[in-house]
Formats: C-alpha cells, structure tokens, sequence
C-alpha cells in the first residue's frame, strides 16, 4: 500500500465526516430530498464513510476501532442534534450503525475479490 493512496482516502473520509456533521446539523427545511428518504441517507452515508475509512487499511484491531469512533461520532451527533432544533433518534443511530457495519462488510468484501484478481 502506497502512503499518498492511503492519505487520500483518509482525506476522503474526513470530508465526507464533515459532511454528514453538517447535514446532520442543519434544519430539516434546509435540507434537499424527500424528507422521508431519511432511513436511505442515513444509511449510505455511513455506508460510505466507512468504506472510505476502512478501505487501505491492513489492521483488523485498527479497523474495528475505527468502526466504533464511527458508531460513536454517529452517536454524537444524536445527542447534538437537539442543542441545534433537530431531533436526536435512536432510530437515527441505528441506521447509523447498521451503515457503518454495512460498509465494513461491503469494504472487506471488495478488498478480498481485489485481492483474488
């Protein structure tokens, strides 16, 4: 694994935290779609971070540790949520979770077929 590639990825998966933080703290009004999409966007946007996160990384210790500061900043984020005028869900975080844990099966998947190729 090449360092540049592995930076890049983490700068993804930076970015794509700072997104989720910033959708997940705006109003509901703000925010484009049908609102009652709101399982799907919880859902790939964990699926996501966590394929990015993950995807250049050997380690499993360090890849289960970075699934669980993945749950949590999605726990977060729900404890937040009403400090801001929006709703913090327990629904919300589990769709959270079954995204982060999503991602890690689709990422390790991908990454053993690449492997085999």
């Amino acid at each position: 694994m090449k360092y540049m590639e592995r930076v890049n990825t983490d700068i993804l998966a930076l970015v794509l935290a700072g997104i989720i933080l910033c959708l997940s703290l705006l109003p509901k009004s703000a925010i484009p779609g049908d609102p009652h999409n709101d399982v799907l966007h919880h859902l790939l946007a964990y699926t996501t971070l966590t394929g990015a996160a993950i995807f250049r990384r050997q380690s499993l210790p360090g890849i289960f540790l970075i699934l669980a500061a993945i749950v949590l900043y999605g726990g977060v984020i729900e404890i937040i949520q009403p400090m801001v005028g929006r709703v913090g869900s327990l629904r919300d975080f589990t769709i959270n979770l079954a995204g982060a844990s999503l991602g890690f099966v689709l990422t390790t998947v991908a990454k053993q077929v690449a492997k085999s190729v």
